[in-house]
């Protein structure tokens, strides 16, 4: 079924603060890891379609992508982290110094390898961003282990097969680093049904 986005101010507000408490969070972290401050965006409110991200996709260079599910928020609350392929190697080796495995070479490390390391970092970070939506919205996150795409050739197949919600809202909000330039992108999904319940239960009428 097609909606259109019909929110009001301050349902639009609830939600782009929602998604800006947890990204927030989200910078604080990235800003240890680098030593550096992080610009985040404001929040971008859209109509979601998964075949449009998927159009959108094929044009643009991200190439590494983590998703991420949370029951507790809703029903299906999914979220989605990319980063380019050459900005995800840079993270990668600033999350090994920060471990002190001063010893290993990223450019040896195998595509296995690769994933591993950044399905740590990628928990790292949704972990923060869920656990700051947890305490703004009084709730436990209850999030599933991210899957992970470092292969830029099946990054669109990642998608299509790992995104459940087809239709919903979108929360876009993007982050680059002040010094290092690196440049991430948060997408956060929420299906209509859900977001029905979610705003009756804080008053507001539904969608």
């Amino acid at each position: 079924m097609q909606h259109a986005i019909n929110l009001g101010d301050l349902q639009s507000s609830v939600l782009k603060e929602m998604a800006n408490v947890g990204i927030s969070h989200v910078a604080i972290v990235l800003e240890k890891v680098f030593g550096e401050k992080i610009e985040i965006s404001l929040p971008e409110l859209k109509i979601f379609s998964k075949k449009q991200l998927i159009k959108d996709e094929i044009t643009q260079e991200t190439s590494v992508c983590a998703y991420f599910e949370d029951d507790k928020i809703s029903d299906i609350t999914e979220a989605l982290l990319f980063f380019s392929r050459k900005d995800a190697d840079v993270l990668i080796r600033r999350f090994i110094e920060l471990s002190e495995l001063l010893d290993v070479n990223v450019g040896i490390l195998s595509i296995d390898e690769l994933e591993s390391i950044f399905c740590e970092i990628s928990t790292m970070l949704i972990s923060t961003y869920f656990s700051a939506v947890g305490v703004m919205f009084n709730f436990q996150p209850d999030y599933h282990p991210p899957q992970v795409s470092f292969k830029n050739a099946e990054l669109l197949k990642f998608i299509d097969l790992s995104l459940r919600n087809n239709t919903g809202i979108s929360i876009n909000i993007s982050f680059v680093g002040g010094m290092s330039k690196i440049k991430g992108n948060f997408l956060l999904i929420l299906e209509y049904e859900t977001l029905d319940k979610f705003f009756k239960t804080l008053g507001f009428e539904p969608l």
